[in-house]
């Protein structure tokens, strides 16, 4: 990984910098992120995870422990129901732009589709709040309680705390990235 992206996920510094205006939601899993893919597990087994994702990331990535991730709301599936962890303080900025996303993708040897190219050059993700699934949407099934949660726990409830529920539009405020076939974003509107 480049050390310029490198330093900026990990120096404390940069999360000093807080989102200045709402513009949205981006959605990934944590097997197919083309930034910062973790190939494992390919399926959430319903088993307290958090801590041994939490240690590969910085292992693979940050090279040194860290108290936040780039996501600001991590979910997983315990117990049969999904849990979110908050993984970093919403209001700072995802730490990078969507170029740097691009470059990541590409020294990663990740092709991109056309939807996610078309989302990076469309948005500025350091501007958006960031949803992480363990697990790969691809393979994974998903239950109606994980829309229920994104929908109201993170979306709803952050558009309410800061817009005071001024109505979403879920086609363009909230964008998935290398999300498989299994993940239904249409049900999240249900919940809002």
């Amino acid at each position: 990984m480049n050390s310029e992206y490198l330093n900026k996920i990990v120096d404390l510094r940069n999360i000093q910098k807080r989102i200045q205006k709402y513009y949205g939601f981006v959605i990934w899993d944590t097997y197919n992120n083309p930034v910062f893919p973790i190939l494992y597990p390919k399926f959430d087994e319903s088993n307290f995870f958090y801590p041994e994702y939490l240690r590969k990331y910085y292992t693979t990535y940050t090279k040194k422990e860290v108290d936040i991730l780039p996501w600001h709301f991590f979910i997983e599936f315990i117990n049969n129901k999904y849990l979110i962890y908050n993984t970093r303080p919403f209001n700072y900025m995802f730490p990078l732009k969507s170029s740097e996303c691009l470059n990541l993708a590409s020294s990663n040897n990740i092709e991109l589709n056309n939807h996610d190219k078309n989302v990076f050059s469309e948005i500025n993700v350091e501007d958006y709040i960031h949803i992480v699934i363990l697990g790969d949407s691809n393979s994974d099934i998903y239950t109606n309680d994980i829309y229920f949660k994104i929908g109201k726990f993170i979306i709803a409830a952050y558009r309410n705390n800061m817009y005071g529920g001024n109505s979403i539009k879920i086609d363009n405020e909230v964008y998935l990235i290398s999300m498989g076939n299994n993940f239904n974003q249409n049900l999240i509107m249900k919940y809002l």
